[in-house]
């Protein structure tokens, strides 16, 4: 788990710090003052090697890459990850993470690259790891560069802005941290949610959820995967035919569903 965070130049924020940080954090206060901010911080700086989560957490506000008529997309995507969108100044996400042996620290930061030097560098980093090296030349765009500093070494992977979309280079390893992360506002899949329910059908652990979901309702005798029209849905027994989909359950449980199978 965390031990102690710090945000450089994210969002809204200049500099933060958090330290003494314990398994389970509460995050209070008014609105807009950056909750979902430091969230977003945490998400990133848990992914470790990814550049595809700041599209994601962009994506989760609404903010997803379009292309223009000209087939180009819109570079002022990266500028509000930016505090003010100054993009001369660099992210820096610094977290500590705590286990019973040993404390674990990485940094990961976050650049846009613009400049035909910076480009040219890009490039070069590209084409060293065998990479296919082109990038936009017509009109320069951006290119968002995460670097993750661990035991003195530094590693870069790059979002480059296509015609298409974008395009990530080097594929990242695996998160540092299991991370999940969701938007209150927006609801998760049922899909996504009977998926994740199935793996702890196969582990026999559904009854952890189960017990959980009882604190709110506690008619709830059982959680069933049902296939219909070739799609898998959780469905709750509450004693008495017929079978209820989940997502009719009430607002509370199936959020509540949701938060516990993505942990």
């Amino acid at each position: 788990m965390y031990e102690r965070f710090e945000v450089r130049h994210f969002r809204g924020f200049d500099k933060l710090q958090l330290s003494r940080l314990a398994k389970v954090n509460l995050i209070a206060g008014k609105n807009n003052v950056g909750k979902t901010a430091l969230l977003e911080a945490l998400f990133l700086h848990a992914g470790g090697y990814n550049a595809e989560l700041a599209i994601r957490v962009n994506a989760l506000r609404g903010i997803e890459p379009t292309a223009n008529n000209n087939g180009q997309t819109s570079a002022g995507l990266w500028q509000n990850l930016f505090h003010g969108l100054d993009t001369e100044r660099e992210v820096q996400l610094l977290g500590v993470k705590r286990s019973a042996a040993q404390s674990t620290q990485w940094e990961v930061r976050l650049r846009l690259l613009s400049a035909p030097e910076d480009l040219a560098q890009v490039r070069m980093v590209l084409s060293q790891g065998g990479k296919n090296s082109h990038l936009p030349t017509i009109q320069p765009r951006p290119v968002l560069e995460l670097r993750t500093l661990m035991n003195g070494e530094s590693r870069s992977f790059f979002a480059i802005l296509e015609s298409f979309g974008i395009r990530l280079e080097p594929l990242p390893p695996p998160p540092m941290l299991p991370a999940f992360f969701r938007f209150a506002s927006v609801p998760i899949p049922q899909k996504e949610v009977a998926d994740w329910f199935s793996k702890l059908v196969i582990e026999k652990r559904q009854g952890l959820i189960l017990d959980c979901l009882r604190e709110i309702d506690p008619r709830l005798e059982d959680i069933r995967l049902v296939a219909r029209g070739g799609e898998a849905l959780l469905y709750g027994d509450m004693g008495q035919p017929p079978l209820l989909p989940l997502g009719v359950m009430g607002e509370g449980l199936v959020r509540l569903a949701g938060l516990l199978l993505g942990i």
